[in-house]
């Protein structure tokens, strides 16, 4: 069996199981669910700020300052809708998926802020077991079966 994928670089790789296969996997794994988080972060915003006139105002300003890019592009416009929702005072929930979601996703102060502090020798290795479950979505529990 052999495993066709593109870099990131755009060239095609073909290759039989390796690491580079695994690594790949994981990369694309991750890009749907950034992709599925910014897409949440889009209906959360047409949902809030459709309704309101200063949105769809928002929405003409940006296509006539000639920011028409971001409203053709998913990943840039997912963007711009996280970040608008995050500045809202009145906006209550997750402006993407989860909190966590939109924690991981921000630019310079999660992803590195976090592998900070789970590599650190001050913080007790239960509570870095703890976020890495809050992270992964996986809580596993002591399930007892009895026959």
């Amino acid at each position: 069996m052999t495993y066709e994928w593109q870099d990131n670089d755009g060239v095609t790789r073909v290759t039989t199981w390796t690491k580079a296969v695994r690594n790949a996997m994981i990369r694309g794994g991750a890009e749907f669910h950034r992709q599925k988080a910014l897409s949440q972060a889009e209906s959360n915003w047409k949902g809030f700020m459709g309704s309101i006139d200063t949105g769809l105002r928002r929405i003409g300003q940006a296509a006539s300052t000639g920011a028409q890019s971001d409203l053709m592009d998913s990943t840039r416009w997912g963007w711009s809708c996280m970040l608008q929702l995050q500045e809202m005072d009145n906006w209550g929930k997750p402006a993407t998926t989860t909190w966590a979601a939109e924690f991981l996703l921000r630019d310079g102060e999660s992803r590195e802020f976090l592998g900070s502090w789970i590599n650190s020798s001050a913080v007790h290795e239960a509570k870095k077991s703890r976020a890495k479950q809050v992270i992964t979505c996986s809580f596993p529990c002591e399930v007892v079966t009895h026959d």
